[in-house]
């Protein structure tokens, strides 16, 4: 079975998680408008080989996107920046 996270706590800003020496701090960033002009919405991980990309449908319009973006820390090393999902 996946691991589903709990949404709640992770897109929350300032979120913050510490496993295996490594630091995860979750922030927004608005990327402005998305326009669905259909309002049909498709998404998927890229990177799961053969996943099943979730289907789903809104009133047709323009919507707010939002990035989650995991500020990831190692041991003290540099940061990386990873993109958590987007809303």
């Amino acid at each position: 079975m996946p691991y589903v996270p709990d949404l709640n706590a992770v897109l929350t800003a300032g979120y913050r998680v510490e496993s295996d020496g490594v630091t995860y701090r979750v922030e927004p960033y608005e990327l402005g408008p998305v326009m669905l002009p259909s309002g049909k919405v498709v998404g998927c991980d890229p990177l799961v080989a053969q996943a099943t990309p979730f289907v789903g449908s809104v009133a047709p319009g323009r919507y707010p996107l939002r990035a989650w973006v995991a500020l990831v820390h190692a041991d003290g090393g540099e940061g990386q920046r990873r993109i958590t999902a987007l809303q």
